[in-house]
């Protein structure tokens, strides 16, 4: 990691040092929070008195759009069961000096986050609800932040999102799951996300080399059989469970391109999960669970 380097006998300092201090502390931690992606660093948790029905919430920081947002403590005294938590993001230039030119400049800038209860979104402005903010170390480790359906032979044990371009899904196949030696036989959705890729290769004595290749959603097995071999299926000898690490391209807009995550003519015209967060740890299309924090 680059550092200033510090001598005893009256080292200058300029502005490009300053510039070259300020570039060490940023640059490593904006690397992180572009992979991590919008998510509590620490504090802002949210809590509630019953005695005097006000909300309170600590100090803290929230990556926000690939920049650091400093939360100062507060409470709000009302809340209606309609509304919901929003952090509102700003920015503002302060500390103005009169410099030796006699030009006028602000030279800091202040990033700063207000949770704020509100029945509906805000129609201007940076902001993201409370309950779509998962925080680091703890939501990142135990449920996904996108909504995830399955449709095919077998079923879903588990998804885990890993990291903004990672996961893995678990699944589970039973001795009656016939697979296709050739050919798809499932369609694993996430919400807005693109571009999956991943293989399982089964390891079995009693199975010829068989790859499960995901390819954009699409679950496909391939079994290599031996030389003048054949048949269309491949069964199992035992209730089997597979966890396949996937990777993806991420972006708030994908799904809006060709692909099987988009309705596409090629996905069979299945609705596209909506993008959600589920504290519950773990979410698919057609049971959505989202408790405020601190309630």
């Amino acid at each position: 990691m680059n550092k200033l380097l510090i001598h005893e006998g009256g080292q200058p300092l300029h502005l490009d040092d300053l510039e070259f201090l300020q570039e060490v502390a940023t640059s490593p931690l904006q690397s992180l929070i572009s992979s991590w992606g919008n998510c509590i660093l620490g504090g802002c948790e949210i809590t509630y008195d019953k005695t005097t029905s006000v909300h309170h919430w600590n100090d803290g920081f929230i990556a926000y759009q690939g920049s650091v947002y400093r939360v100062s403590a507060g409470t709000i005294d009302q809340v209606d069961q309609a509304d919901t938590f929003f952090w509102l993001f700003s920015k503002t230039e302060t500390a103005s000096k009169v410099f030796e030119d006699g030009s006028e400049h602000n030279t800091q800038v202040v990033y700063v986050a207000q949770l704020a209860s509100m029945r509906f979104a805000p129609e201007d402005g940076d902001y993201i609800a409370d309950k779509n903010l998962p925080r680091l170390g703890v939501d990142f480790a135990r449920s996904p932040r996108l909504n995830y359906s399955y449709n095919g032979i077998g079923s879903v044990v588990n998804f885990q999102e890993l990291s903004r371009y990672s996961g893995i899904l678990t699944l589970r196949f039973e001795p009656k799951d016939a697979l296709p030696t050739t050919g798809y036989f499932g369609i694993f959705l996430l919400s807005g996300i693109n571009n999956m890729a991943g293989r399982y290769t089964f390891v079995d004595p009693n199975m010829h080399p068989t790859n499960i290749d995901v390819v954009n959603g699409k679950l496909t097995c391939r079994q290599k059989l031996d030389e003048g071999f054949s048949r269309s299926h491949a069964t199992l000898e035992h209730r089997t469970y597979i966890s396949i690490l996937i990777s993806w391209d991420y972006e708030e807009n994908n799904g809006s391109g060709a692909g099987i995550n988009n309705n596409a003519p090629e996905s069979g015209g299945q609705n596209l999960p909506p993008r959600t967060y589920d504290q519950d740890g773990g979410s698919t299309s057609g049971g959505y669970r989202a408790p405020r924090r601190g309630r």
